[in-house]
């Protein structure tokens, strides 16, 4: 079982998950004791870059182009480039985890944005003082978003199941209570 880590506020339910094997979108390694990281945004990366200082012990993946730029020379050498690509950190971390992992069951915890239309949370746990574009509305985002994750899904073979309560007859869903006895009976390796 490899476990995705998204950014919506939920995912900080799932407290301890370190058994398993995680894979975390964004700046989900201040949470979380990761396996993997991907960071898809190009400010982010330099925040994370800059702001970054004890947990160098991981892979943090990121665009190969925003390893190629000029200020590539900036970048830790932590950094490694993503085999594969679909349009946000979420969608890219599912492709990495079956690249990594393939045949392992995937599950997704703090994928709610996507989920969930009427969510209004803002759908991102990490505040980046950056992110400060009003001209682009939640809903645009989330399907933004949601097709990233569809990409990601047509190309790889690996069951992958999202973490909620609520119906979405689009994707693979198991209720908390599923993931939970999950959880319960596996572990890293397994």
């Amino acid at each position: 079982m490899v476990i995705v880590i998204g950014n919506h506020p939920d995912s900080l339910n799932w407290h301890p998950l370190d058994n398993h094997i995680l894979i975390g979108c964004n700046r989900a390694y201040e949470n979380w004791d990761l396996d993997h990281c991907v960071i898809f945004d190009r400010k982010a990366l330099h925040y994370i870059n800059k702001h970054n200082t004890t947990k160098t012990d991981i892979p943090f993946w990121t665009k190969d182009r925003y390893l190629q730029n000029r200020r590539a020379e900036e970048l830790r050498d932590y950094w490694q480039t993503l085999p594969c690509e679909w349009g946000n950190a979420g969608a890219t971390a599912i492709g990495l985890a079956h690249h990594l992992h393939p045949g392992e069951d995937i599950y997704c915890v703090g994928f709610n944005g996507i989920l969930n239309p009427e969510d209004d949370t803002g759908n991102n746990v990490y505040d980046y003082p950056f992110r400060k574009n009003n001209n682009v509305s939640r809903a645009s985002t989330r399907d933004g978003h949601r097709q990233g994750i569809e990409q990601a899904l047509d190309s790889v073979n690996t069951a992958v199941f999202f973490v909620t309560d609520r119906v979405d007859t689009g994707l693979n869903t198991v209720t908390n209570s599923e993931f939970k006895y999950s959880i319960n009976t596996t572990t890293k390796g397994d």
